[in-house]
């Protein structure tokens, strides 16, 4: 068989020489920013549509950011399962006015003449996706920010996942990533109503229960009947959980008129994010909740990522996962209502806010075995989290911990945690996603890597995203600077360790966060370990 490179070679078949010779050609200055922006959803299409979301473009960034390994690489293997040939690898280089790598391929690799050149200038080293007359309309119909990612040649990594999100200036909470993350939020703001009703997360799986046996009474009448503007539908249909249902007018009471002063001064707030604001409500028996108050309900993003929290808090019940309390429909704006967790969420409580004391190892472990119970929970019942993080594990009085932040929640196929799902969107914090993200795949090894990341937290003390770091993200801090022991890295704020305990959580982590999705252990099968790991040495 020849081994010469035609226009019809399949670029996953191109000699590594020229595979090196591309990334050579794209790596500096992040020329693969605008290379990326000109690979094609779907191969000989005259309607182009990009291939890579920004979301995803931030994820290829951020696993590039481990050494050795390059983005143009993750770019050009992924997007040859597409079956992309020699000929569509150097049209989208043209088209991106990489002439340079074009010419490599066209007269080095297939002994031809160098490519057309397009008459009109570059402004920028990194300029705009497009500038064809078609191509320049869809730009124009991007977002700004958006487009910023391919504009800039650095990127922060501080930027969120997708700036297209509302995220407000104070990222800090205990209640959902998509409120409070403090590295971007979902991209979810492009969907189409059509896709948005694709996504039937959870409806036959809502679960009635005596909401009286559950919850205290907050002196809340059921809601009355009115049509939910999106759906058509009355509300008192589109969500029906065993929960109570609260008048708005109850919790502006309880809340001051959602008073939009912070907690600490008096007022109400706890929070605030792209979904909307979170409030502390007391009620005539000193029961606490935290009300999530939705930002924008003309938006049917949110409405969607509403219904999916609501639904899924309202058919699953467990000691590790968050209680929800209630919801309001009936007022200008949609809420829901959750028990109140008076620790806060272990992000904050590892980073000491507000002067709190740092938790002790034997406490953390604790904390990390009560996590692993909720997600094996949610797994086993065909739930994939897909946004487990530190940010979103809540802690209640005792610091028990509870999984939190259910409205990018997706049930696998056929009910198995084992099966691939498909979907069109990539969703999650980037320092936690499983490299199979990109390439928009969903099973419960998601929400085992993103846990792995986790245990490194609780050992490290760590952020899982740090700018001053070499390396931003925490796993790949952690390769570079522990091999067999995480003993040089351990967060001693938390006392003297066990350092045999330590080594061992480590390895599980390691296990949890193995790239090759095959090789990678779900949580369930690390729980016996961590169940004798608090038990203490044999």
């Amino acid at each position: 068989m020849s081994n010469e490179v035609t226009a019809e070679t399949y670029i996953r078949k191109l000699p590594y020489s020229a595979i090196l010779k591309i990334v050579n050609f794209l790596e500096p200055d992040q020329l693969w920013k605008r290379f990326l922006c000109h690979v094609p959803k779907r191969l000989d299409d005259e309607n182009f549509e990009e291939r890579y979301s920004t979301s995803q473009a931030k994820m290829i960034e951020s696993r590039a950011a481990k050494p050795g390994t390059y983005a143009t690489r993750i770019i050009l293997e992924d997007w040859g399962t597409q079956n992309a040939r020699v000929k569509h690898l150097i049209k989208a280089l043209t088209k991106a006015r990489l002439y340079a790598a074009a010419d490599y391929l066209a007269v080095v690799q297939l002994k031809g003449s160098p490519v057309p050149r397009e008459d009109e200038p570059i402004l920028s080293p990194v300029g705009p996706c497009s500038l064809t007359p078609n191509e320049q309309k869809n730009l124009e119909n991007r977002s700004f920010e958006k487009r910023e990612l391919y504009n800039k040649a650095k990127m922060p990594d501080s930027a969120p996942v997708l700036p297209d999100s509302t995220t407000d200036g104070d990222t800090r909470t205990s209640y959902s990533s998509e409120d409070f993350t403090r590295e971007g939020s979902s991209s979810l703001n492009h969907r189409t109503p059509s896709e948005c009703s694709e996504d039937r997360v959870l409806v036959n799986r809502i679960e009635s229960y005596d909401s009286g046996e559950r919850t205290p009474d907050l002196n809340a009448p059921p809601c009355s009947v009115s049509t939910d503007r999106h759906t058509s539908k009355p509300l008192s249909t589109v969500y029906r959980p065993g929960s109570q249902a609260i008048n708005f007018s109850v919790l502006q009471f309880h809340t001051n008129n959602f008073d939009e002063r912070p907690a600490s001064q008096g007022g109400s707030v706890i929070g605030r994010g792209g979904f909307g604001t979170v409030y502390k409500a007391r009620f005539q028996n000193n029961y606490v909740v935290a009300v999530k108050r939705l930002k924008d309900p003309e938006d049917p993003v949110m409405l969607k990522q509403f219904e999916t929290e609501l639904k899924t808090l309202a058919a699953y019940h467990h000691e590790n996962i968050v209680e929800l309390v209630g919801y309001s429909i009936d007022g200008p704006e949609k809420c829901l209502v959750y028990e109140f967790m008076p620790n806060g969420s272990l992000e904050d409580r590892l980073h000491c806010l507000n002067g709190t004391p740092p938790l002790s190892w034997q406490l953390r472990l604790d904390i990390a075995y009560g996590t692993a119970k909720g997600i094996v929970y949610l797994n086993d019942n065909g739930l994939v989290h897909r946004d487990i993080k530190s940010a979103n594990v809540l802690l209640d009085e005792k610091f028990g911990p509870k999984v939190g932040d259910f409205a990018t929640a997706r049930l696998a196929p056929s009910g198995s945690s084992t099966t691939v799902a498909s979907t069109k969107l990539v969703i999650g914090t980037s320092a936690y996603m499983a490299p199979e993200a990109i390439r928009f795949d969903i099973s419960a090894k998601l929400d085992s890597f993103a846990f792995g990341v986790v245990l490194l937290e609780i050992l490290t003390g760590l952020p899982p995203s740090d700018n001053s770091r070499e390396d931003t993200d925490l796993y790949s801090h952690v390769l570079e600077n522990a091999e067999d022991s995480i003993a040089q890295l351990l967060d001693h704020s938390a006392g003297p360790w066990c350092h045999q305990t330590a080594d061992d959580l480590y390895h599980i982590a390691l296990r949890c966060l193995k790239d090759r999705k095959r090789e990678r252990v779900q949580v369930k099968d690390v729980l016996c370990d961590l169940q004798r790991l608090l038990a203490g040495p044999s």
